[in-house]
């Protein structure tokens, strides 16, 4: 069976044109909970024994953004250490949409993956949502992290634990111009992380975070920490197609 020139020209450019590879920004760590806001600089990762920056997110039951160390540059660090332009906002925090602050100072140590990517502290501390009533705390509650690129896509990866026995299921939504799901039983969790991929922004360069309790066989639900991770794609090379295009004409001459 003969193919024409065209033809053949037409799906070297598809195979060629849309082919992709993608390289990873710097990721960025988020430690939601109690123990202050800021840049924490020179954490280790008992996982790897590397030490990176993470950005600790204190906020209460009051709206709030992350401003760092400076109140004027209100951007998050990458883990090492550089300002990545990227701001994250408490988006949900009116009426009794907020969220508690705790801490399990004596939990232990993060298992598994978790600690090749979080510090043990950020297993230790969390935001939570309530629903019984008493505490005022209902969620969801949704976090924004803005000044994204609207040319990639992002990776979030979360811990959801608490220092307790039973089952305390928690759901996370992650949304752009797409969006993902995943839970996780927070009861006891030191090592499970629930990650959602190839989140694309909105056209506001935003996503937002969001989560609250699974179902009802618990009233509460947890966020301790969040890595970000950028997937930056990288167009093949044009000037290749166009060598294969020649190659195909020299190929048809013969």
């Amino acid at each position: 069976m003969k193919t024409s020139f065209l033809s053949t020209f037409a799906a070297l450019g598809m195979a060629m044109g849309v082919a992709m590879s993608e390289s990873d920004a710097a990721p960025i760590v988020v430690d939601f909970g109690q123990g202050g806001t800021g840049y924490q600089t020179g954490a280790v990762l008992n996982g790897t024994g590397a030490t990176i920056t993470y950005n600790r997110l204190e906020v209460g039951s009051l709206t709030s953004s992350f401003s760092g160390a400076n109140p004027g540059t209100p951007s998050l660090q990458d883990i090492g250490g550089v300002s990545t332009g990227v701001t994250l906002t408490k988006s949900t925090d009116t009426g009794s949409n907020n969220n508690g602050i705790g801490a399990d100072i004596n939990s232990g140590s993060l298992t598994s993956t978790a600690n090749a990517i979080f510090p043990d502290v950020v297993g230790r501390t969390f935001t939570f949502t309530d629903s019984t009533g008493g505490l005022s705390k209902s969620g969801p509650i949704t976090y924004t992290f803005g000044n994204l690129n609207l040319n990639s896509a992002y990776t979030f990866e979360l811990l959801s634990a608490r220092a307790t026995g039973g089952s305390r299921p928690t759901q996370f939504t992650v949304a752009g111009l797409n969006s993902g799901t995943g839970s996780v039983n927070s009861a006891g969790n030191t090592g499970a992380l629930v990650t959602i991929s190839d989140i694309s922004p909105a056209l506001n360069g935003t996503i937002t975070l969001t989560y609250d309790r699974l179902g009802t066989d618990s009233a509460y639900g947890y966020l301790n920490g969040a890595r970000i991770t950028e997937v930056v794609p990288e167009p093949v090379s044009m000037g290749l197609l166009g060598l294969g295009g020649v190659a195909l004409l020299g190929r048809r001459r013969k």
